[in-house]
C-alpha cells in the first residue's frame, strides 16, 4: 500500500507538468495562428508575408516542442486520451511550421498567401488539440 501511494505521487506531478506544457503549447500555437493570420489577411506585399510567416514558423516550432515535453511527462501516467490529443497537437504544429516555412520561402505573393492561410488553419487546430489534451489532464 505504501509503495502504491509513493508511485502515484510522481505520476500526478508528471500530469501537472504535462498540463503546464500543454498550456504553453496552446499559447505558442495561438501565437503562430495570429502571425499567420496577419500574413494572410493584412500583409500588403511579399516581404510582409515573409516577415509574419517567419514569426509564425518560430511559434509553431515552439508549440511542437512543448507538445513533445508534455508527451514525455504523460507516458506512464495512463493518460491515453491526453497523449492522443497531444500527438495531434504536435502534428498540427509541425504542419503549421511547414506551411509557414513554405510561405516564408515563397517568391510569389499569391503562393505565400496560400501557404500562410494553410499555416493559420493548422496552428488553430494545434491550439485546439493542445487545449483538449490539457483538459484531459484535469
Amino acid at each position: 500500500m505504501f509503495l502504491v501511494l509513493l508511485c502515484s505521487i510522481p505520476a500526478h506531478a508528471n500530469v501537472s507538468d504535462a498540463q503546464d506544457y500543454l498550456y504553453q503549447a496552446a499559447s505558442a500555437a495561438q501565437e503562430a495562428c495570429s502571425y499567420a493570420r496577419k500574413a494572410y489577411y493584412y500583409a500588403s506585399d511579399l516581404e510582409e508575408i515573409q516577415y509574419y510567416s517567419r514569426k509564425a514558423m518560430r511559434a509553431a516550432e515552439e508549440s511542437e516542442s512543448y507538445c513533445g515535453l508534455a508527451i514525455d511527462e504523460l507516458y506512464g501516467a495512463n493518460m491515453d486520451d491526453a497523449i492522443m490529443h497531444t500527438e495531434d497537437a504536435a502534428s498540427y504544429a509541425y504542419s503549421a511550421y511547414r506551411y509557414s516555412r513554405q510561405a516564408y520561402q515563397s517568391s510569389e505573393y499569391d503562393d505565400a498567401q496560400y501557404y500562410a492561410r494553410k499555416a493559420m488553419n493548422e496552428a488553430s487546430y494545434a491550439e485546439s488539440s493542445a487545449c483538449d489534451a490539457a483538459s484531459e489532464c484535469e
